[in-house]
C-alpha cells in the first residue's frame, strides 16, 4: 500500500496526490512536459437519490444522501490494497485509485493517467443500500477541476455538432445526449490547453434532483472547501460575474450513475469524463 500522499513521476507526468477528508482522492499541481495542467482534480461529494416506491409507507422511502470520500473509510479486507498504485495497459497507463465502503455501498475513485497526456476519471460504485423494491438509486458524483494550463488565464470554449464558442458568463449547463460535445480549457496566449470530454458510457443526464450536467466557476478561495449544501440541495451559487481569456477558471464536471435493483449488489457501474492535454507545439 502506498501513503495516503505522496509525489509522482511518471513518463512525461509529475503530480502530487492527497486523500483528504473532504474531497476524496484528489490530484494536485499537475505538470505534463513541463507544462503547468492543473492545480486540483477533486471529487467533493457523491449525491444519492431514490426513486420513490410506491409499494413503500412514506417513512420507509429512502432518503436522499451526501456521499463524502474519507480517508478512514478505506476498505481494508484480508491485507487489499484501498489506495491503489499500479501500471497497467503494458505500462502505458498507470492507474491511482482510492477503494472504500459508505455502508452497503463499495466505491472506488480513481485517475487512470496515459502517457499520451490523457487522464480519465472515474467513479465505480457496486451495493444496494435500500430495500429491492427500490427499483433505481442513482450517484451523481461532483468533481471539482481546477484547471490552469501554463499557470492561469485561461477560457472555457464549447464545442458540439452544431456550435463553436466560448463562455462569457460563470453559470450552469446541460447537454444532450444525441449530441456530441467537450470543453477546451485554453491559455490564449501560449494555445496550451486541456479538453474535458464526456465518456462515451457517461450517456444519463441532469434530472430534477441534480439539476446540471456541469458548472463553470472564477476559482475563488472561499468556494475551494467542504461540501456546503444539504442532502436535497444541488450545487448553487449566487453569484455569477464575467469570464475572459484572462480567468482563473474553474469547471464542474456532474456526473449520473443509474444502478437498478434488478442487477443486483454485485454490478459494477462507473462514469466520469476525459481529461485530454493538448500541446500547440507549432
Amino acid at each position: 500500500m502506498i501513503n495516503r500522499n505522496g509525489n509522482i513521476t511518471w513518463g512525461d507526468w509529475i503530480f502530487d496526490y492527497d486523500v483528504t477528508d473532504f474531497e476524496g482522492l484528489a490530484l494536485l499541481h499537475g505538470s505534463y512536459k513541463g507544462i503547468s495542467i492543473f492545480h486540483k482534480l477533486s471529487l467533493p461529494v457523491i449525491r444519492v437519490e431514490y426513486d420513490f416506491d410506491p409499494q413503500l409507507d412514506f417513512k420507509d422511502q429512502c432518503q436522499p444522501v451526501n456521499d463524502v470520500i474519507k480517508w478512514d473509510q478505506a476498505w481494508v479486507d484480508k491485507g487489499q490494497d484501498y489506495l491503489k498504485l499500479r501500471e497497467i495497459r503494458s505500462g502505458t497507463v498507470l492507474e491511482i485509485g482510492f477503494y472504500m465502503v459508505l455502508g452497503a455501498y463499495h466505491l472506488y475513485q480513481c485517475y487512470y493517467v496515459d502517457k499520451g497526456g490523457y487522464i480519465f476519471v472515474r467513479l465505480w460504485s457496486k451495493g444496494l443500500s435500500c430495500p429491492k423494491s427500490h427499483k433505481q438509486h442513482r450517484h451523481h458524483p461532483y468533481w471539482r477541476f481546477h484547471i490552469n494550463v501554463d499557470g492561469g488565464g485561461n477560457r472555457i470554449n464549447y464545442t458540439n455538432d452544431f456550435f463553436t464558442g466560448f463562455y462569457q458568463t460563470e453559470g450552469i449547463g446541460t447537454i444532450k445526449n444525441d449530441i456530441n460535445h467537450h470543453w477546451l480549457i485554453e491559455n490564449t496566449h501560449t494555445g496550451n490547453g486541456v479538453f474535458i470530454k464526456p465518456n462515451i458510457t457517461d450517456n444519463a443526464r441532469a434530472d430534477n434532483f441534480s439539476k446540471g450536467d456541469f458548472y463553470i466557476r472564477k476559482y475563488r478561495t472561499i468556494e475551494d472547501r467542504p461540501w456546503w449544501r444539504n442532502e436535497r440541495d444541488d450545487i448553487a451559487f449566487t453569484r455569477h460575474d464575467a469570464i475572459d481569456n484572462n480567468t482563473d477558471v474553474v469547471f464542474w464536471y456532474v456526473g449520473h450513475l443509474p444502478h437498478d435493483a434488478d442487477e443486483g449488489e454485485d454490478h459494477w457501474h462507473g462514469v466520469g469524463p476525459i481529461l485530454q492535454v493538448y500541446l500547440n507545439e507549432a
